[in-house]
């Protein structure tokens, strides 16, 4: 690119050609995550020659409301009615294609890009196809939008140079699904843990009445995996989940005197810290908990059983709310308790109110 010499406001400067590209599919679901990839392209201009935008005029960018100019998209700020620009990706699938496209060829070597990302909430569902556009101030006043707007630096409209590119997104709702297609995984032992707590599970399996299964000892760590089904029944990639509270206890017999209960953790997908309740709400005794040393595919759930730990009154006895994120960003929500006949297993149910 031909550059000039640094310069300060100077009253010659100006932009010579305009264009807006959509890079990725130009509709997104309205979850607030899901983005749309687009593209200013500018050339500016100082005495016939092409310059590059100063660093202020590119902090200066803005995505703007096409038939309302004066709203602008502060980066990585919500604003009323529901939209964010942002210069980062989330992460999330575009909608229509699993990774990001590659951009397009700049249409000329002299014009600078700049990409900005869009993403939309519930709130933009009020109006479904929506019009952007660009705005470029320049140091010396002089203010270029892509609506067909451009105005000298003392605000009069600039007679000459008008760009009318608008710029549309379509938005839409995002899918629903219901808890009921959720499903468990059969449990399965966790690896063996080294040292001490290896140990100490062989300690405490002496206590029960072993016939080949941790279980029927009364002590055992095992893990799940949740899986999500579309309409079609084909599985939705789940990206994140959360559960609230994080875990949950329940007893035997729930009797002053039993010691014997099976407690809850989770695990996020491709993560290997297992998320606890705290110690007050979801007591676990002595024994060491277990650890999972290599990232987890799936977001799973994790169910230990203990024959050490008091009857606690005050325990979070469940259920808990499962909460993924998919791929595209949506959220989808089910319950999740102790079943009432077996406190070695898990199982769904409606996701709860907040």
């Amino acid at each position: 690119m031909n550059n000039t010499d640094a310069y300060e406001s100077d009253p010659a400067w100006y932009i010579s050609a305009m264009n807006v590209r959509v890079d990725s599919p130009d509709t997104l679901y309205a979850n607030g995550r899901q983005q749309v990839l687009v593209t200013l392209l500018v050339t500016a201009m100082v005495d016939r020659k092409v310059v590059d935008l100063t660093p202020n005029e590119v902090s200066n960018l803005r995505v703007v409301d096409y038939d309302n100019p004066t709203v602008e998209y502060a980066l990585d700020t919500p604003a009323a009615d529901g939209w964010t620009a942002s210069l980062d990706y989330y992460g999330y699938d575009y909608l229509g294609t699993r990774h990001p496209p590659t951009p397009a060829q700049l249409p000329a070597p002299q014009q600078q890009s700049f990409s900005f990302y869009l993403s939309g909430d519930n709130r933009a569902m009020a109006r479904p196809i929506r019009t952007f556009a660009f705005k470029v101030k320049g140091d010396n006043g002089r203010v270029f939008y892509t609506n067909g707007n451009s105005y000298l630096s003392d605000g009069t409209p600039d007679p000459i140079f008008k760009y009318d590119i608008p710029l549309r997104i379509n938005v839409t709702r995002p899918p629903v699904y219901d808890w009921q297609q959720f499903t468990l995984s059969e449990f399965s032992d966790l690896p063996p843990t080294p040292g001490r707590i290896k140990r100490a599970l062989t300690t405490m399996r002496a206590l029960g009445n072993r016939t080949g299964h941790a279980i029927t000892a009364g002590v055992f760590n095992t893990r799940c995996t949740l899986t999500l089904r579309d309409n079609a029944g084909k599985a939705v990639p789940i990206r994140d989940a959360v559960v609230v509270p994080p875990g949950m206890i329940t007893w035997t017999m729930n009797h002053p005197d039993d010691t014997v209960p099976s407690f809850t953790g989770y695990v996020k997908p491709g993560g290997t810290t297992i998320h606890w309740h705290s110690l007050d709400k979801v007591p676990v005794g002595s024994l060491p908990l277990p650890v999972i040393t290599s990232p987890v595919p799936a977001a799973s759930l994790v169910l230990c059983g203990r024959v050490n730990v008091p009857f606690t009154p005050a325990a979070f006895r469940g259920p808990c709310t499962v909460t993924v994120i998919d791929a595209a960003g949506n959220e989808h929500s089910a319950g999740v308790m102790f079943d009432p006949e077996d406190r070695s297993r898990l199982v769904l149910t409606g996701a709860l109110d907040a």
